[in-house]
C-alpha cells in the first residue's frame, strides 16, 4: 500500500492511522517492506495463505516521521519512504510551490535530513522520488539522468546508505517511459509505480505495483481493495 499523508491538513495527531492498523491486523499480517519485495521477487507471494500488507509513503511530508513512522513501529514494522532531495532542503519559494503547484498539498512539510536520517536508523527504507517530483515521461534524457542520478547521489552522501528503491512521481504508466525506465533501472534495484495493484509486477517483472491509501481512510475502502486477488 503506497500513501503520501495523515491528513491534507497540518495535523500530527496519529491516532485515526492508529485506529486503522489496529483494524486491519484483524484482517492482515503486517510485514517490513524489504520482506515483501522478496516474497513478490521470489514469486513465493502467492504460497502464503494469509493477506501480507506492507507500506510505502511518498514525497517525504513530516507526517512521516510524526505520526507514521511511530505507529509502524507499534506493530513492530518499517515502510519505505520516497523523498525528494530538493523538497527536503528547499528555500520556503520552493516548499511553496512544492506543496500547492507540484503536489496539490499547501498545509505540508517536509521532513528535514535529521528527521530522515533519524528514520533510517530506526530501520525505515528511504528511498528516491526524483529531486524535484517531475513527471519523467515530460524530459530529455539529460534530464532524466540528472532527476534520477542526482537524486540517488544526494540521498547516499546525506545518509551513507545506497539508495537502491525508486518511485517515479506520479506513478502512473503514463508518467514514465521505457528510456526513462532503462535509466532508473541502471541505478536502482527495485522500482515502484502506483498503479495496476491488481498485478504485482508490470513492464515483464520490472516495476512492483502498488495500491494507493491514505492513511486517513476508512477500514472499509482499504478491505474492499485488499479483496482483489494479485496476480503475477
Amino acid at each position: 500500500m503506497n500513501g503520501h499523508f495523515l491528513s491534507r491538513e497540518i495535523n500530527n495527531e496519529p491516532a485515526k492511522f492508529r485506529r486503522l492498523l489496529n483494524k486491519l491486523n484483524k484482517e492482515v499480517d503486517f510485514i517490513n517492506i524489504e520482506k515483501a519485495v522478496e516474497l513478490i521477487s521470489s514469486g513465493k507471494a502467492t504460497e502464503v495463505k494469509k493477506t501480507l500488507l506492507a507500506f510505502t509513503f511518498d514525497d517525504g511530508f513530516d507526517d512521516c516521521y510524526y505520526s507514521l513512522a511511530p505507529v509502524l513501529e507499534e506493530y513492530g514494522i518499517n515502510a519505505c519512504f520516497f523523498i525528494n532531495p530538493n523538497f527536503v532542503a528547499g528555500s520556503k519559494e520552493y516548499i511553496k510551490n512544492f506543496v500547492i503547484n507540484t503536489v496539490s498539498t499547501p498545509n505540508k512539510r517536509p521532513m528535514d535530513w535529521e528527521q530522515i536520517t533519524n528514520l533510517k536508523d530506526r530501520g525505515f527504507v528511504i528511498g528516491s522520488h526524483t529531486k524535484d517530483h517531475v513527471r519523467l515521461s515530460e524530459l530529455d534524457d539529460h534530464d532524466i539522468k540528472c532527476q534520477v542520478e542526482d537524486s540517488k547521489y544526494i540521498i547516499e552522501k546525506k545518509l551513507g546508505i545506497k539508495c537502491e528503491y525508486f518511485a517515479w512521481p506520479y506513478g502512473q504508466f503514463k508518467d514514465i517511459t521505457e528510456k526513462a525506465l532503462i535509466i532508473v533501472e541502471e541505478h536502482h534495484k527495485y522500482v515502484f509505480s502506483g498503479c495496476d495493484y491488481k498485478n504485482y509486477f508490470s513492464y515483464e517483472g520490472k516495476v512492483f505495483n502498488r495500491r494507493h491509501f491514505e492513511a486517513c481512510w476508512s477500514f472499509n475502502e482499504l478491505k474492499y481493495f485488499l479483496s482483489f486477488t494479485r496476480k503475477y
